[in-house]
């Protein structure tokens, strides 16, 4: 059967981000403005969305994506937000691009593998690379810091030397964010293609390539929510009526289980994990009570807590934590940020979006599982793979501030693009079955 998937004439947006979000750790590392680059990929759109004579397609997804850019804005722009922050600013820019490219934007199924290629081969590269400094620290010190600006050189002192992994983009969570998409592209492709026959050498070899490197980056928020979104995402494509892809999937769970396990002992034993090591063991202290188990976290939490309980209406303002506590951090939970900063108004305006935004992710991937047609699968797994994204940052945000980081709004518009495309393409090949059977 012919495939269909183009809804649209494409406008390569999505390559334009793509190509921004592979590359937009090349600015801290070389203290390069971001403004120069949401100013190019702007005006690339801006010809693009010329050229193919593109008209905004506000769908259920733009607008509860502008919702929460315009309320975050709004927050941002009030006069108690704390605008002197550096990232104030630059985050509500990062918002407003991203916002206008997820309406604009128009793919194909080729451009999506396209995406997934690129990724793929980036997530190798970060991978080796953060791999290489960790087992050779001398080569990251003597010839790649020098080099570095000086906010990236403040990160690798203060991250590298505490057990951290190695900061790229001057962040120690994007090589995670950018290895955890081909790791989603596995899995949904494991646990939702029932005709997938085997894994490659190669795929399993770079499997363990991207374990090895999210390990050595010393993550502990991104490993969880990302171990926690894969046994959904696994418990969600379980059927037992279907006998044999049940047991497939059982003996595959029990070989990803053994591998992991051998991983862990392993890196435990040459030296790789002594910042789990510690972590586990002040959970083991008889008083644990005495000991920073939580990273500093519940300190930042209570402080949070008592901030929002004397402002609960509005909030003490926009990034303004970070000026009312003596640790100088954010919450290290957006939640709980959005609540002290944004009050319960706030919270409600900014939780809402988000959340349904995921739940017309989640239902649209029902719907696909539910309909057995010969392009489903690649269908799906582009789904899964949206979905799991944002699954996986609902949950990071538990115990990370990354809605604060810079390049959040980034990798989320990228997850509304295969969220939507995904459905999208179904919807077609759904019409073009009926009209056209096998």
């Amino acid at each position: 059967m012919k495939q269909f998937g183009v809804v649209r004439k494409k406008n390569r947006i999505l390559s334009i981000i793509t190509i921004f979000l592979l590359t937009n750790f090349i600015y801290n590392d070389l203290n390069i403005r971001y403004l120069y680059g949401y100013l190019i990929m702007t005006i690339c759109a801006f010809f693009l969305v010329v050229k193919y004579r593109t008209c905004i397609s506000l769908s259920r997804y733009g607008i509860w994506f502008w919702l929460l850019i315009i309320t975050c804005v709004l927050f941002t722009l009030a006069p108690n937000s704390n605008k002197a922050e550096h990232t104030t600013i630059a985050i509500m820019i990062s918002m407003a691009v991203f916002g206008v490219m997820a309406v604009l934007y128009t793919t194909d199924r080729q451009e999506i593998n396209r995406f997934f290629k690129w990724v793929n081969l980036v997530a190798v590269v970060i991978s080796l690379y953060v791999i290489i400094i960790k087992l050779y620290p001398n080569v990251y010190w003597d010839f790649i810091y020098p080099k570095l600006g000086p906010y990236v050189q403040e990160m690798a002192n203060n991250q590298m030397r505490k057990g951290y992994g190695v900061p790229i983009g001057g962040s120690s969570t994007y090589a995670d964010y950018v290895i955890i998409i081909p790791l989603f592209y596995f899995f949904a492709s494991l646990f939702f293609d029932n005709q997938r026959k085997s894994i490659s050498s190669l795929s399993f070899i770079k499997i363990i390539i991207f374990f090895v490197a999210i390990l050595f980056e010393n993550r502990k928020s991104e490993i969880i929510a990302f171990v926690i979104t894969i046994l959904c995402l696994y418990i969600m494509s379980l059927d037992v009526r279907k006998g044999k892809a049940f047991i497939k999937k059982i003996i595959c769970l029990l070989m990803v289980m053994l591998f992991v396990i051998l991983a862990l002992m392993i890196l435990h034993k040459t030296g790789h994990l002594t910042r789990y090591d510690d972590f586990f063991q002040k959970l083991t202290y008889k008083n644990i009570n005495s000991q920073d188990y939580s990273g500093g976290r519940l300190a930042l939490w209570d402080q949070a807590w008592n901030l929002f309980k004397e402002n609960p209406i509005l909030g003490i303002g926009w990034e303004q934590f970070m000026t009312q506590n003596k640790y100088n951090h954010d919450v290290h939970n957006t939640y709980l940020q959005w609540l002290c900063e944004t009050g319960v108004v706030g919270f409600i305006l900014i939780f809402t979006p988000m959340i349904h935004i995921f739940l017309i992710t989640f239902r649209n991937v029902r719907k696909m599982m539910r309909h057995k047609i010969s392009e489903q699968s690649d269908n799906l797994i582009i789904g899964v793979v949206g979905l799991g994204m944002q699954l996986f940052f609902l949950l990071v945000n538990i115990i990370d501030p990354a809605f604060y980081h810079l390049n959040f709004f980034c990798f989320f518009c990228i997850t509304i693009i295969l969220s939507e495309s995904s459905f999208k393409f179904h919807r077609q090949s759904v019409i073009c079955s009926n009209r056209y059977p096998v």
